[in-house]
């Protein structure tokens, strides 16, 4: 099982490509955090920006398809995405394998 990482610029665009991906059954669940602020560097300049975060819970091998469903979708240049593996329980797991 993955857990994955992404921020968007706000609710509305988070929102719209986890309902793309649960709509797919290409992640077993979404968690929406926001707004969060994130602070970076970018083209030489420091960076302080509202954002919102999305944790994806997914079976392996729909890691790619939902990488390219983000990189399509996304208005960033360089969205973050994040692959986490992770254990849980053996009925969450057998859940999210289920999607």
């Amino acid at each position: 099982m993955k857990i994955i990482l992404c921020t968007f610029p706000n609710e509305k665009d988070a929102r719209h490509v986890a309902n793309i991906l649960l709509e797919e059954e290409i992640v077993a669940c979404v968690q929406i955090q926001g707004p969060i602020q994130s602070i970076y560097k970018w083209n030489g300049k420091m960076v302080c920006e509202e954002e919102w975060k999305i944790s994806l819970k997914a079976k392996d091998e729909n890691v790619e398809r939902a990488h390219q469903i983000v990189l399509k979708k996304h208005t960033y240049e360089n969205p973050q995405w994040i692959v986490i593996n992770a254990t849980g329980s053996k009925a969450y797991e057998d859940w999210v394998a289920e999607k």
